[in-house]
């Protein structure tokens, strides 16, 4: 298992490079969601789109959203999309799918404000029902927005507006849906990392299960000897952790008389009882690979 202490570098932030500073940040707070905020100025005129990956859902009743759009380092300049919503207080925030991320990159060069980027990444503009501002019609997902509070937090390069935003209508696409439920293989949305890396969701699934409300057995109750496998990770033993009780004596002396013995005999070492273990949790079968595991416990 990974040990707990490990060499850490340490950064104040006030006193590094700005530039460090962020390239940090953008590799470890990752992967982040997208918006691909829409926008138009009072007049109707000038339409922006621009993606923004410091975003996410932050309320439920009421239902809101926040995406934060920075002050440009290179030229002190608000965003084309902060412009807009400070005349109309409405956007459309699209979501980022696979099959659009090359269009959506391409949105994001610093074009001039007169310039409308549905035009220069072949987009489709769709009219919204609740707000002013046209959606992109090939977005897996449209959330329009009426945009209660913008909240500014300085006026040099690399300062943020965080937009906060209440959503009134939601369009998802049909095909992404299985039933009732959205498929995430089928949704395939992308999210931002650091330097030029991004992820999709249908190449990087995994589930956890849910973990008990409130008598998960812990790692206090585990004994040391599986805490400090070399073979189980502590993602390993946070699983068998979850369990809901630990096995009575009776259903360990129950079990090394049935299956553990058959177990123990095909498996011979320790190390390759561990390592069934393991391949068992990664199969979901976590009680069973404890019960595996506690047939060591007097060796």
């Amino acid at each position: 298992m990974t040990t707990k202490t490990q060499k850490h570098r340490t950064i104040i932030p006030k006193e590094a490079e700005y530039s460090t500073v962020y390239d940090y940040l953008m590799a470890l707070v990752s992967p982040r969601p997208i918006a691909w905020v829409s926008s138009v100025d009072k007049t109707g005129t000038h339409t922006n789109l621009a993606p923004f990956s410091f975003f996410n859902v932050f309320s439920l009743s009421p239902l809101l959203v926040g995406f934060a759009p920075l002050i440009s380092g290179y030229t002190g300049e608000e965003k084309d999309t902060i412009k807009n919503i400070r005349q109309t207080f409405e956007c459309v925030i699209n979501i980022v799918s696979y099959e659009v991320v090359e269009q959506m990159n391409l949105t994001s060069s610093p074009f001039d404000y007169e310039v409308c980027e549905f035009e220069k990444a072949g987009l489709t503009k769709i009219p919204s029902d609740e707000v002013k501002v046209p959606g992109v019609a090939e977005a897996v997902a449209r959330l329009e927005c009426k945009v209660r509070e913008i909240l500014q937090f300085g006026n040099v390069g690399g300062s943020g507006s965080l937009v906060i935003a209440e959503i009134v209508k939601i369009h998802i696409a049909e095909k992404v849906f299985d039933g009732n439920e959205i498929d995430q293989y089928k949704v395939d949305t992308c999210g931002r990392l650091g330097k030029n890396y991004y992820c999709r969701t249908s190449k990087a699934l995994f589930t956890l299960p849910r973990p008990a409300q409130k008598n998960a057995i812990g790692w206090e109750k585990l004994p040391d000897f599986i805490k400090n496998s070399d073979i189980l990770t502590a993602n390993d033993v946070s699983r068998l952790a979850m369990l809901q009780k630990f096995p009575t004596k009776k259903e360990i002396e129950d079990f090394k008389a049935k299956e553990g013995k058959s177990f123990i005999i095909q498996l011979g070492s320790p190390d390759k009882i561990f390592r069934r273990a393991k391949e068992l949790i990664a199969q979901n079968q976590t009680e069973l690979a404890l019960k595996l595991l506690l047939t060591l416990e007097d060796l």
